[in-house]
């Protein structure tokens, strides 16, 4: 469902160092023409058919899970090249926004690969249901800030090597599911590759084979779980994926140089 939030910027909110100017999702875009560029920083995602996006002499297709930073007062024009084409958007000014993406790596207008689309969609959207219930700047500066200082989290320059591309799908998978029973035969149908490629490509990009990568992320989650439960280590490792006590306190030890016991005892007495 359409969703679209205009805010009245006053004197006192330009003032803020971040501030929102707009937000939409599911929108359906219509062709635009920009000739002297847009007055916000624009963050642009596609979530439905395919657009056509030029700025300057550079043009690229904006399909489903890419999106582009477009700079401020950058001439632009964008059209739809489907039936349908459903864009998400957020747009924000301020004086410390151009140095806080060059910070984190936006010196231009660019495309990028998105590795999870929904999650900022919902950061989006939150700021939507924040702006139309509350219009409260301040909060939205804060919500601002989080959205540009998280973008790099979600996306993948342009120009990142295939192999890259594929990984930081298995990566996403293993985090999210890292307390269940993982194949390597699951992780390579991920990205449709054979499980001898999988292994390969892991290599090459962590410089750790798969389960010596998804043994490490379960030991540094086992060690949240101890110093903020009261749970047993045997059900910890269990909770994490490791289904014989034995096998976890191995890689514990061999990760931490110490036993998960007296790893609690240290840090919780």
């Amino acid at each position: 469902m359409q969703k679209t939030f205009f805010p009245v910027i006053l004197d006192k909110d330009a003032k803020l160092p971040i501030y929102l100017t707009s937000a939409g999702c599911e929108f359906y875009q219509d062709s635009i023409e920009r000739r002297y560029g847009f007055s916000s920083y624009h963050w642009i995602q596609c979530y439905e058919g395919k657009g056509k996006v030029t700025i300057g002499n550079d043009s690229i297709i904006l399909e489903k899970d890419m999106g582009m930073i477009i700079y401020k007062d950058e001439p632009h024009h964008y059209r739809p090249l489907s039936e349908t084409w459903l864009t998400d958007w957020v747009t924000f000014d301020g004086f410390a926004v151009k140095q806080l993406l060059n910070t984190l790596g936006f010196y231009k207008s660019q495309y990028y690969y998105i590795k999870d689309i929904d999650i900022i969609r919902q950061k989006i959207i939150n700021c939507i249901e924040t702006g139309n219930s509350y219009n409260n700047h301040n909060q939205l500066s804060v919500m601002s800030y989080d959205f540009i200082m998280s973008l790099p989290d979600y996306i993948i320059h342009k120009s990142a090597p295939f192999h890259l591309l594929k990984m930081a799908i298995v990566i996403d998978y293993i985090n999210g599911n890292y307390s269940k029973a993982l194949t390597i035969d699951t992780l390579a149908a991920l990205i449709d590759v054979t499980p001898q490629y999988l292994c390969k490509l892991f290599i090459e990009s962590t410089k750790k084979r798969p389960f010596e990568y998804i043994n490490e992320f379960r030991i540094q989650k086992s060690k949240e779980l101890m110093l903020n439960t009261n749970s047993s280590i045997n059900k910890i490792g269990k909770q994490v994926g490791f289904e014989d006590a034995s096998y976890y306190g191995k890689w514990f030890k061999r990760i931490e140089k110490i036993t998960p016991g007296a790893f609690r005892k240290h840090y919780k007495g």
